[in-house]
């Protein structure tokens, strides 16, 4: 969910267009994007392994190194609130990836989560996260309405919120381009 900093940051409820409506098309600042949480440790991405190239109809598997850098649950600011004791524990982050099409299309949204995961890691531990993704979830909808999966580039983030969420809360998303190519692929819904 998306907390606006105002009503007045949303368009008219007679506007039935995408435009400022959900993370995915929202272009504003806001309180807390989509996709935002707090926990009671760090974490850190690392090694966003895409291909560089892929063909249009293929399965492709996506993956990166997360790392719990916190020490303890008592350094974080967060952990000072909750008054939780100072000694080392273990932390859960949602990894979530997202694809944007903008550069094939720029009617698409900003960006579009297509997959996510969550892992409890101690401090200090580091796991590899794969994501597989089938031709689908590499499809996007257009202005029609029509799904799907037109050749060029593309962009992958991955991280702990939205992508295109302000700056001060996207330090440590990883992003990179892949390119589609082939004929283009059309779903149906």
């Amino acid at each position: 969910i998306t907390f606006y900093r105002s009503d007045s940051d949303l368009p008219a409820i007679e506007d039935y267009s995408m435009k400022n409506r959900t993370y995915r098309y929202f272009n504003g600042d806001v309180l807390y994007p989509f996709g935002y949480g707090l926990s009671f440790t760090k974490f850190k991405f690392k090694k966003l392994n895409v291909p560089q190239e892929v063909q249009i109809g293929d399965t492709i598997n996506i993956s990166t190194e997360v790392v719990n850098t916190g020490k303890s649950a008592g350094e974080e600011p967060v952990a000072l609130l909750a008054n939780v004791s100072s000694k080392k524990s273990a932390g859960e982050e949602v990894v979530q990836l997202y694809l944007s099409h903008k550069d094939i299309a720029p009617e698409a949204p900003n960006s579009q989560l297509v997959g996510f995961q969550k892992v409890m890691l101690q401090p200090g531990e580091r796991k590899i996260v794969h994501f597989k993704l089938s031709p689908r979830n590499l499809a996007y909808v257009d202005e029609t309405g029509g799904v799907n999966t037109m050749p060029g580039k593309i962009k992958v983030y991955i991280g702990n919120v939205c992508p295109n969420a302000p700056e001060r809360f996207t330090s440590g998303v990883l992003s990179t381009t892949m390119e589609l190519k082939g004929k283009p692929l059309y779903f149906m819904y």
